[in-house]
């Protein structure tokens, strides 16, 4: 009730329409929670909650790309901590590794630069690092690049957007270009794709 009072005098306040969206959620009102995420993602186009994802979760929405950069960035800048041990510990994750075997089996064993994809808290780096002269880390979180950093594997670490950062980097020709699991956060890949490629050796 008092969301509900907050939203009536301030609709363009977008924090209270998320919870009041969670709470209809929780409560089992789904069309009123559709409307109020609906509210919090169009007063803030940043959408900074995540309120387009929640959209998208609820089946709506779905021409909308569901995730924006600030919202990515907000999310692993709070879970960079314990991600590690979330991921390798107890979910078993192995994508770098399965990654290194199979550039391996079709590239070889040496790479003189090697430009790392949305590299989070380096776990591809430190597969990777054996088999490279140079290593170029990026990721959209200053969080992950802090963890990442601490695992001293890679030459430059860069805090940035994705595609921003492959455009500004045309000059450099990468031997491999490197993205693990990077990709589900984004919702075109055609310009990534492009980039990267002007971005690599031919």
């Amino acid at each position: 009730d008092i969301l509900e009072q907050v939203v009536e005098t301030a609709p363009g306040f977008a924090t209270a329409w998320f919870a009041l969206a969670t709470i209809r959620e929780q409560m089992g009102n789904r069309a009123g929670a559709l409307t109020a995420f609906g509210k919090a993602r169009d007063a803030d186009r940043e959408d900074y909650h995540g309120a387009r994802l929640h959209l998208a979760r609820l089946g709506a929405d779905e021409a909308t790309p569901a995730m924006t950069g600030t919202y990515v960035k907000r999310l692993f800048d709070q879970h960079a901590p314990e991600f590690d041990e979330a991921l390798v510990g107890r979910l078993g994750y192995r994508g770098p590794e399965l990654l290194l075997n199979a550039v391996r089996a079709v590239a070889g064993d040496k790479y003189r630069l090697m430009l790392d994809l949305g590299c989070g808290t380096g776990l591809a780096g430190v597969a990777f690092r054996p088999y490279v002269d140079r290593l170029i880390g990026m990721d959209i979180s200053s969080g992950m690049i802090e963890q990442a950093r601490a695992k001293n594997v890679y030459d430059e670490l860069v805090a940035a957007d994705l595609l921003e950062f492959l455009r500004g980097k045309q000059e450099e020709k990468y031997d491999l270009v490197l993205a693990a699991d990077v990709f589900v956060y984004c919702s075109d890949l055609a310009p990534i794709a492009t980039a990267s490629a002007r971005a690599m050796k031919r």
